[in-house]
């Protein structure tokens, strides 16, 4: 349940690093078209963390840069489906304290647009590893910053703190 918290706020918080391209989208409601093609390239379109504000900065397998989360891949489907594949690094092995991040699970989910498409929302539905629904998690939403062919970013407040996290194509 933490890694797929831990995950799913990771996929909620990104923080554009690079300069506006001619083809990215600005996110208003004539462009949910666009908004969904980027994402999803209009079938399936894998992406993976690349950047993100660690939740806990003292254990460097929360980040995005440890092998284990550069293993992973999230694909977004044009059916508003998404799956996070853990990848086979799924411990990071010299970070394994109490508080260290795991790829615990492979799991899929449901994802939407509102907000004029101005905001990503996620809601794990099924643990692939035990093939078992979850009804437990909570819909996590994310403000996208941007969005373009081969990088996206996502940013959630909570109270003072915002996090960030930029996904690239895979």
């Amino acid at each position: 349940m933490k890694a797929k918290i831990i995950i799913l706020f990771s996929f909620s918080i990104l923080l554009l690093l690079s300069c506006k391209k001619h083809n990215e989208a600005t996110v208003t409601p004539s462009t949910v078209n666009a908004v969904m093609n980027y994402l999803t390239n209009g079938s399936s379109k894998n992406w993976m963390l690349t950047r993100n504000a660690p939740l806990n900065p003292n254990h460097p397998s929360c980040n995005a840069s440890c092998a284990m989360s550069q293993d992973n891949t999230f694909t977004f489907k044009s059916d508003s489906t998404f799956i996070f594949n853990h990848g086979s690094i799924t411990v990071d092995s010299s970070d394994q304290g109490n508080n260290s991040c795991v790829d615990a699970s492979n799991y899929s989910g449901i994802f939407r647009l509102i907000n004029n498409n101005t905001q990503l929302v996620l809601r794990i539905t099924y643990i692939i590893d035990t093939n078992t629904p979850d009804t437990s998690d909570p819909a996590d939403t994310a403000t996208i910053v941007q969005i373009n062919d081969n990088q996206f970013t996502v940013y959630q407040k909570s109270g003072a703190v915002t996090d960030t996290s930029v996904f690239s194509k895979k």
